[in-house]
């Protein structure tokens, strides 16, 4: 059984949807292999939908508003610093319907050059991505507005190592952010339970999105804790103390997230889904499914427009 790729928002298909990206005559290419915009935003927009992209971000939210990544909500009363990957489902609401913040989107191919694959994306990239919001002082945030201003003011000069330079100033971000996390984890040394959870969510999560014809390997918390080497009742009890959320619970929301998402961006069946997500059986998929959202796999694809 072949598997369709789960859509991703390309860049094309961003910039047809945030023209204003492209205001004030900046250059920009989206079939660049090597594409970087900076921008700024201060208005009101059309809210964009929960779904991979196929580029990177790195973004300053400026004003009260929430965030979701990776199935998370993140509830900004101040300004914040947001890392984003092409495996990231990212939406962003603004509180009042008006969104302030400065952006930056990239590609991997940009930092395909020299010694800088290795040191942004598998060292900064690697840290960040388990915590990837950061909360600013007033201080911080101007530091960080500054260095966007440079980048934007960068991207429209005639320098002819510009591309170099705006990596420069991306590693700058890049170290921001870790700088940021390190201080984090001295303030927050976690817990042997806050540890197993860690990496029972990150062994959840690397198996999507679903890529090939193959089903799930891990799909029950006792899977989850073989694979982690522990007894299933230390997961469970690690997981609750940490979340709130009992083992089955997140795996079953994390699925139900991966199922929606796959409903609305590929042309699989609901049969071809269920079986991609671990269930012998569609009829049991759909039971699952109809329990969890309170409406059918069908209805969920009927409602795309």
């Amino acid at each position: 059984m072949l598997m369709a790729k789960i859509k991703h928002e390309t860049l094309a298909d961003y910039y047809k949807r945030r023209p204003d990206a492209n205001k004030n005559g900046t250059p920009v290419d989206p079939y660049d292999p090597s594409h970087i915009n900076v921008f700024h935003l201060d208005g009101h927009y059309p809210e964009g939908p929960y779904q991979r992209r196929n580029f990177y971000f790195v973004a300053l939210l400026l004003n009260k508003s929430s965030v979701q990544l990776n199935d998370v909500w993140y509830h900004l009363t101040q300004p914040a610093l947001v890392f984003s990957t092409p495996s990231t489902p990212y939406q962003w609401q603004s509180a009042d319907d008006k969104k302030k913040a400065w952006l930056c989107v990239f590609t991997e191919e940009l930092l395909h050059t020299h010694q800088y694959r290795e040191s942004l994306i598998y060292t900064s990239f690697v840290h960040i991505k388990a915590n990837p919001v950061f909360l600013l002082t007033a201080n911080q945030c101007k530091e960080t507005i500054d260095i966007f201003k440079k980048m934007h003011q960068e991207l429209k000069s005639d320098y002819p190592l510009k591309q170099e330079l705006l990596r420069n100033y991306l590693s700058i971000l890049f170290h921001l952010g870790n700088k940021l996390s390190s201080s984090a984890a001295k303030k927050n040394t976690p817990k042997a339970s806050s540890r197993l959870t860690a990496a029972f969510l990150d062994l959840l999560n690397k198996q999507f999105p679903v890529k090939t014809k193959q089903t799930l390997l891990l799909k029950s918390a006792t899977d989850f804790a073989d694979h982690l080497s522990v007894h299933v009742n230390h997961l469970n009890h690690a997981v609750m103390e940490t979340t709130g959320k009992n083992t089955t619970e997140l795996i079953a929301q994390r699925l139900v997230a991966e199922a929606i998402s796959m409903l609305r961006n590929t042309q699989l069946s609901v049969a071809q889904i269920a079986y991609a997500l671990g269930f012998k059986e569609a009829t049991y998929f759909h039971r699952f499914f109809k329990k969890r959202q309170g409406i059918s796999p069908g209805q969920i694809r009927k409602q795309i427009p």
